[in-house]
């Protein structure tokens, strides 16, 4: 609407701060289209908000947008280092400011990025300590808690003695969603989670249950 798509010369200093919000939007409804042409816009746009945002004075949750849009492309692109180096400038962006929710997302993402490359027992621990601090400014029966505490009963390891552990997230689980019955948008992630870790536990009558849950 400002013009944002004209080159920088040709746009008003003034308008250059609100032409990075709008960008960065853009690139996110872009990759949402899982077109590999549009991830590679996506990526350019991102890039260039990047370059300039200190000299046209980018707010914070643009340059965390950003970064999180860049980690997103390149975990498309399944280059986990990229991912994980601005996953982690998202990180260091926001810790310590008001931005809890989202910080704690990037740490989620982050700990994916572990995942992806086969650290399983880092991401274990990141997760359990993000779950901890979670549980600390939320509640231990909060909404906030559906992702991590998914993604941790995701995580397989090699050593089954931690099944009961893993259990123990599993019935919390449960708990926080049975608590939080209206808030469904995270639901179908969860219920499939669940259903996932019951058949890995052979526990094939509660697996079919979640996963039908994770199909309505």
């Amino acid at each position: 609407s400002l013009g944002c798509f004209q080159n920088r010369s040709e746009l008003e200093k003034k308008f250059l701060r609100r032409c990075a919000d709008e960008n960065s939007d853009y690139s996110v409804l872009l990759m949402d289209t899982g077109i590999a042409e549009n991830y590679k816009k996506a990526e350019k746009i991102l890039s260039k908000i990047i370059k300039f945002e200190n000299t046209d004075d980018i707010n914070i949750f643009t340059k965390n947008s950003a970064r999180s849009g860049l980690y997103q492309y390149y975990i498309y692109q399944r280059n986990y280092d990229e991912a994980e180096k601005y996953i982690y400038e998202a990180v260091t962006l926001l810790e310590g400011t008001n931005q809890r929710e989202t910080y704690y997302e990037n740490l989620r993402k982050l700990y994916k990025v572990f995942s992806a490359r086969g650290q399983i027992f880092e991401a274990k621990d990141g997760l359990k300590n993000l779950i901890l601090e979670i549980e600390d400014n939320f509640g231990s029966e909060s909404i906030q808690l559906v992702e991590p505490i998914s993604d941790y009963i995701n995580l397989l390891t090699s050593n089954l003695d931690h099944i009961n552990y893993n259990e123990k997230y599993a019935k919390r689980l449960i708990k926080i969603l049975k608590k939080n019955k209206k808030h469904k948008l995270n639901n179908p992630y969860a219920y499939a989670s669940l259903g996932g870790y019951y058949y890995r536990t052979k526990k094939f009558n509660l697996s079919e249950e979640f996963f039908e849950k994770s199909l309505k």
